[in-house]
């Protein structure tokens, strides 16, 4: 990416692909799935956006509970 030019992109894994998303989405896409996002910020952001981001925020918590709860099954 570096070489490309692109400094502002973080590589991701979602859905079983490795994507590049820009940095300022990964990181309020974290805060939203760690529910550190603030009012503002979520307010600050475009509809649609925010739409996405609290959807894809959701799956990932899904996704998070469902390997915790697999780990605490397998750990008795």
């Amino acid at each position: 990416l570096i070489l490309e030019g692109k400094y502002n992109q973080v590589v991701c894994y979602s859905k079983g692909q490795i994507c590049v998303e820009d940095m300022e989405y990964a990181f309020m896409l974290d805060k939203i799935v760690k529910n550190k996002a603030t009012n503002e910020e979520l307010d600050a952001l475009e509809p649609d956006l925010k739409e996405n981001m609290i959807l894809r925020a959701n799956e990932k918590k899904q996704y998070l509970e469902n390997l915790y709860t697999l780990a605490e099954r397998n750990s008795i």
